[in-house]
């Protein structure tokens, strides 16, 4: 078989190139120094850093003042509740306060924005080289806090600690990650990493066992707190940024550039959403829960799908246009990046940011579903989407469960007439 030309951006030296299939295509045999480039220094004229010392004294106050508050939110500003919707008045008086207490709060972390926005800003832009401890110690935290909440709820007896371990580890922490890993023909980089294994464990420790049970009762009660908050909030760094990052390795590693990339973020999306299936309808063998964990299945499908057509459509079909037009190695990296299929760093913050503001939205209860899932899931439901499919591909007439009810109803009906 005629070797392939790889162009390799780690290393020059042939020995170390290994040919495999035209599905899995060609990557170096030393996987651990495969780079996805390298950090930018400034984000427009902002400095890029997770340092926040060597600020005044004012500065420091005000950061604590402004934590001390956000401690003590739950107690100062309560969530609106949802049986107040009845009450008019009383929800929207509720909302009001919410709205203006983070407006407030909004503002403050502008004036704080050297500690606070300007971190932030790093830790999202330095997802596309790294992984940040920021992101993987709060996934990992969320992740043994989620299996830990299923756990007590669908069992009297206490979990076995080997089950709760493994349980979170690939249900809600790197399953997705492993699966599309491993079903693209590429190294399970979540086994060998160098934080990952360590920052799960002492999660894992931290959420089972801390004084007090202080960290899981923080992350389970839903009252605005603000460490559920910062959790969750970088939990959505990581479950944007996964899909994307799976997106541009597949782009780099493989020949085929236009469904593989697809199908590595989908199931870097969805793969945990999947074992957590098998996990509850075969393996304890509880059919009732089918139906949730497909609804569960449903949703990470339809959001993964949105953010990785997103990534492809803006970042790996127009970096393939320009690899066909000119040299890569010529490429603007430090722009688009398309030498590493990375998509540009502007592009990476807006996706993100969009998914914080609607994640702080969630937790106000300003919002109720993911706007990916709810227009899919509305599409789909009112016959909308699977209407054109069938339609177009010249599948046959369509009916969707209205129509057809209708249809059944007149003819229960002219079928009445008839015998009268």
């Amino acid at each position: 078989m005629a070797r392939t030309k790889f162009i390799n951006t780690r290393t020059t030296n042939p020995d170390i190139a290994d040919d495999r299939s035209s599905t899995a295509s060609h990557y170096s045999r030393l996987f651990g120094k495969v780079t996805a480039g390298e950090a930018e220094h400034d984000f427009y004229g902002i400095p890029l850093s997770t340092d926040i010392t060597g600020h005044s004294a004012t500065t420091y106050l005000g950061l604590g003042a402004l934590i001390l508050i956000l401690l003590l939110k739950p107690y100062l500003v309560p969530l609106p509740k949802r049986k107040n919707r009845a009450l008019l008045g009383n929800y929207a008086l509720d909302v009001c306060l919410e709205a203006s207490f983070w407006i407030g709060v909004g503002t403050a972390l502008y004036f704080l924005r050297e500690v606070t926005f300007y971190p932030l800003l790093s830790v999202i832009v330095l997802t596309r080289t790294s992984y940040p401890y920021l992101v993987v110690g709060s996934h990992c935290i969320v992740a043994a806090c989620s299996y830990r909440a299923e756990c007590e709820e669908n069992n009297k007896q206490p979990c076995h600690w080997l089950t709760t371990l493994l349980g979170g580890f690939f249900g809600y922490g790197f399953g997705g990650s492993i699966v599309s890993d491993l079903l693209m023909g590429l190294p399970i980089t979540a086994m060998a990493h160098a934080r990952i294994v360590p920052c799960y464990l002492v999660s894992y420790i931290m959420v089972w066992y801390c004084p007090l049970d202080f960290l899981y009762k923080s992350y389970s009660s839903n009252n605005g707190n603000i460490i559920r908050l910062s959790l969750l909030l970088a939990e959505t760094i990581d479950s944007v940024t996964t899909p994307m990052g799976r997106i541009s390795r597949a782009a780099r590693e493989l020949q085929n550039k236009i469904m593989a990339p697809l199908l590595a973020g989908l199931l870097a999306g969805t793969g945990g959403a999947m074992i957590r299936y098998v996990e509850r309808v075969v393996l304890q063998n509880a059919p009732q829960k089918a139906e949730s964990s497909m609804v569960a299945l449903e949703g990470a499908v339809y959001k993964t799908l949105g953010i990785s057509l997103i990534w492809w459509c803006l970042v790996v079909q127009p970096c393939m246009a320009h690899h066909a037009a000119v040299d890569p190695l010529m490429d603007d990296t430090m722009k688009h990046h398309c030498l590493t299929y990375n998509g540009s760093d502007l592009l990476r913050v807006i996706l993100v940011g969009v998914h914080l503001i609607w994640t702080i939205g969630m937790e106000c209860q300003w919002c109720c579903s993911h706007p990916f899932i709810f227009l899919l899931r509305q599409g789909w439901s009112k016959g909308l989407l699977n209407q054109h499919v069938i339609s177009f591909f010249r599948l046959g007439p369509y009916q969707n469960d209205s129509t057809a009810a209708m249809a059944e109803n007149d003819d229960k009906q002219n079928n009445k007439r008839k015998k009268e």
